[in-house]
């Protein structure tokens, strides 16, 4: 074999070396790009999740930490409500409730007037008041609650009235009705019949058995209401009270009814005396009790 042979066979070894490591670089280079690809796109990923959270993130923080006020109401849309009180019986607690568009930090006043047209000489006097608190409530409507004991409280129809003490004009009055007397919706024969010309005038009692209903009927010239208390003779104790709002009869005149039961009288004589509210004027009856 010549020397030239040789030469070239080396240098042909050589070079498939030499190719043999460009195609390992190669391969080495081309399995890198590879195996880093998902890292990157992993690190795209997590950075896209990042930009677009965090945005997320502080709007919700701020949205949370802010609380919306209240639109201001217009002049004269301010406004009181009270919920409907059922009828109660005298001695009862009644609660009131309500809502409102005031705001919290003002101060309501409940009072509980008579419900009927006073009379010239009547002053009508505030049978009950108390401040009352204004709650938080929600979409801008607070509530209110308060409550008072019906004991004593006459007539038997009384307004309720919740007012705002900053401004008077803005308020709300509601009728409560508290255990209506034993009162006739018939006229009986006996006014029909009376022409009494006294201020209270009361036809005359009958007397009854333990237990019956005893029915009191009169005339009135007074616009207010009555009260009538039944004591017995002679130890005067007040067995029986009530309120009556007379009913308008005719010209000037106004007849009253209403009643009680004898179940805890005993046998014997008692009075019944009848005065009005706003004034000065009193009626008296007798009758008694049988068994």
């Amino acid at each position: 074999m010549s020397e030239k042979t040789i030469s070239n066979g080396k240098k042909m070894h050589i070079r498939s070396i030499i190719y043999c490591f460009i195609i390992i670089v190669c391969i080495l280079c081309v399995a890198g790009c590879i195996s880093s690809q998902p890292a990157a796109e992993n690190q795209m990923i997590n950075t896209t999740i990042a930009a677009t959270g965090a945005p997320t993130i502080a709007t919700t923080t701020i949205v949370t930490s802010m609380s919306t006020p209240c639109p201001l109401p217009a002049k004269g849309s301010y406004w009181i409500k009270i919920n409907p009180v059922s009828e109660i019986h005298r001695g009862d607690q009644v609660v009131i409730t309500g809502i409102t568009t005031l705001p919290k930090e003002t101060p309501l006043e409940l009072r509980v007037y008579p419900s009927f047209r006073p009379h010239h000489k009547c002053i009508t006097t505030n049978l009950y008041s108390r401040p009352i608190k204004i709650d938080d409530g929600i979409d801008c409507t607070n509530t209110f609650s308060t409550s008072f004991d019906t004991t004593g409280i006459y007539p038997d129809d009384v307004m309720l009235t919740v007012r705002s003490s900053v401004n008077t004009s803005i308020f709300v009055d509601e009728i409560l009705t508290i255990a209506p007397n034993i009162t006739s919706l018939t006229l009986p024969s006996a006014i029909s019949d009376a022409f009494g010309s006294d201020p209270i005038d009361i036809i005359p009692l009958h007397d009854v058995k333990k237990g019956e209903i005893q029915s009191i009927y009169g005339l009135t010239t007074l616009e207010s209401p009555i009260i009538f208390s039944v004591y017995g003779i002679p130890e005067k104790r007040e067995l029986v009270s009530g309120a009556i709002d007379p009913i308008y009869f005719r010209q000037n005149q106004s007849w009253f009814s209403s009643g009680f039961n004898t179940s805890d009288f005993e046998k014997g004589a008692y009075i019944v005396d009848i005065s009005a509210v706003c004034s000065n004027e009193t009626a008296k009856g007798w009758f008694n009790v049988t068994t």
